[in-house]
């Protein structure tokens, strides 16, 4: 729904490629639309393995880590007596999904796209995407400018 609601207010159909892109976080060059099946494993793990009710014999963290481990590269794979150890912040196993999901698309995007998509994910490049609009430094959008993303 999410999705529906991004094309009807740019009036475009959004191929699955670029959603992708959109779902990733700013510093990865999207546009933080995250999806909530990728992401809800991550939300779970740290939530558990910080509040300290986690364990080995826990079967719905264990469930919880498995998926992760199905939507990341297998060197960001993680254990559950790790966790249980070191909590990780739900912001690390986060940026471990986007940066899979970053090469996944890479994997299969043409020559252009890749350059596209690094230059979009290099640092700052998004840092335009979360300024307050202030209107005493000008970082605000005119009458003219705001009618055109009505």
């Amino acid at each position: 729904q999410v999705r529906h609601c991004f094309s009807s207010c740019l009036a475009v159909d959004i191929p699955d490629v670029h959603w992708q892109q959109a779902q990733l976080s700013l510093s990865f060059g999207g546009l933080g639309f995250r999806s909530l099946s990728h992401h809800c494993c991550a939300a779970f793990i740290s939530c558990l393995s910080f509040s300290g009710i986690g364990s080995t014999s826990n079967k719905h963290l264990v469930n919880a880590i498995s998926r992760f481990n199905t939507l990341v590269s297998p060197s960001d794979v993680i254990m559950v007596d790790a966790i249980l150890s070191s909590p990780p912040s739900q912001q690390a196993l986060s940026k471990k999904l986007d940066s899979h999901l970053l090469n996944s698309i890479l994997m299969t995007s043409s020559p252009a796209n890749k350059a596209r998509l690094l230059s979009s994910s290099a640092p700052y490049a998004s840092s335009w995407l979360s300024v307050v609009p202030s209107i005493g430094l000008g970082l605000h959008l005119d009458s003219p400018e705001s009618s055109i993303l009505r």
